[in-house]
This record gives C-alpha cells, structure tokens and sequence, in this order.
C-alpha cells in the first residue's frame, strides 16, 4: 500500500449513534430537511473490528445537507447491548450538531409540530458572527442536540474572516481523436474521479462542453508533481486520450 502524507485532506462526515434509525432518519430528513444518499444494514467483518464490537450488524443511514454535499451518518448498533447517555451539552463527551438554514423558525415549528422538543424558543444572537439572525436549540429523538442558525440582514453579522485554501489546477488537454478512443475507458476514467473527489482528492472535476479540448481538474496535494500524478496515472493519459498536463497553484475560497 503506498503511503500518504499523513496530512487531512478532507472533512469525512458527522456520525450519531441512535436508537431506533427508522425514526432518526425521519427526523433528520423531513425535520431538519436533509437529502437521504443510501441506508442499509451491514455486517461487514472489518466494520466489526473497526468499532470493537465483534458481533454487531449496523443499520447505517447516510444523509446530506444539500447546499454543501456535508455528510450525517446515522448508525444503529444491533446484536451487541447498549446503554442509552444523557446526552445534555453539560455533559463532557457529549456533542452537538449545526446547520445553518433559511428560517430558523420554521424549522422549529415544524419539529414541535411533529412532537419533537427544544431546549429554547428561536432567540436572536446579539454577539457574535450570527448578530441580527436567530438561533435554536432542537432536540432530536435521542437527545441530541441540533444547533439551527439563521443570517440577519445583509450586513448585520459580525465580520469573519474569508478561508482560502492553496489548491492545484490541473487542466488537461485531449488528443484530436479523443471522442471516439475514450468511449472504451470512459467508465474506468469517471469512477476513478468519482473515488478521488470522495477521498477528498479532488475538489472538482470536468470537461470544457463547447470543445472537446481540455479538462480542468481542481486538486489538493503536497505539491505540484503530486497534483499532475493525479491526471498522469488517470487511464485517459495511460491511453493517450490526455496528451498534456498543465499544473498551477490555485488560491481556492473555501468558506465566506
């Protein structure tokens, strides 16, 4: 296995551990308003060595916040004893979670309308990054706690500073009779693309649709001869459907 930096390169995902997923996933998805990706139950011979439970199964849910593609993972642990926390704030060890949404109230009536409880009425922050918006405290089927967060008026937030990210461009040009020899590997060459932007390798990538004459890969990596190995071991330079490779340093903005 060839080995990485050690460096992050990429936010994995949010997991809970609930009760009941059935009724989780529900709240999270008609409640709070994220996107449901896959569910299932798994039993999978390292996800037991991974968590230290040598007989569990796992429902696992997988669910996305839709603005950003953020990802909640709700997992159900059956076969194996649990011990239901009290999951309050106060108490070290637990967690929270927070979204960011469009009307904070109408999330909250919307979650007691189905039964589910607050900690607190929407309030307006008056410090602080979200001065002018509104704030709550929802409480899931498990007690946890869901942080909701609303923006005030343009201009009434307290500033923040603008995260930049050093990335790497990579733009790739075709060969003349590109269309016809990709077709074969073009499945190959997408699913490779896919995998690396889940690894977090790959912030974006595509091809120009006017022309068929370059792609443009949006990369992290250690450094420039690292990025263009990400487009010169692709199957598409392997076949010669990419005949060049250009790397530049790119200043990405990665939150505002």
């Amino acid at each position: 296995m060839e080995m990485g930096t050690g460096r992050t390169v990429a936010f994995g995902h949010t997991g809970l551990q609930v009760a009941d997923l059935a009724r989780s996933v529900a709240y999270y998805r008609d409640i709070i308003g994220l996107r449901l990706l896959e569910e299932g139950v798994r039993d999978d011979a390292y996800l037991r060595t991974v968590t230290g439970y040598p007989g569990v199964t796992l429902a696992i849910a997988v669910l996305a916040e839709p603005a950003s593609g953020t990802l909640l993972e709700l997992l159900e642990y059956r076969g194996t004893a649990g011990t239901p926390v009290d999951p309050a704030t106060a108490n070290p060890g637990t967690a929270h979670v927070c979204f960011q949404v469009d009307d904070v109230d109408a999330i909250h009536a919307r979650a007691i309308a189905a039964g589910r409880a607050a900690v607190n009425p929407p309030v307006e922050p008056t410090a602080g990054r979200w001065t002018g918006g509104r704030s709550v405290y929802l409480i899931d089927p498990d007690g946890i706690r869901v942080e909701l967060v609303q923006r005030g008026p343009a201009g009434a937030s307290a500033p923040h500073p603008v995260v930049t990210e050093a990335v790497w461009l990579v733009r790739c040009t075709y060969a003349p009779d590109a269309a016809e020899r990709r077709t074969p590997v073009r499945a190959e060459h997408l699913e490779r693309v896919a995998a690396l932007r889940r690894a977090g390798t790959i912030i974006e990538a595509g091809a120009f649709l006017d022309q068929l004459d370059g792609s443009v890969l949006l990369v992290r990596a250690e450094d420039a001869e690292a990025a263009r190995r990400v487009a010169a071991e692709d199957i598409y330079t392997v076949r010669g459907i990419w005949t060049g490779i250009e790397v530049r340093p790119f200043g990405r903005v990665a939150s505002a």
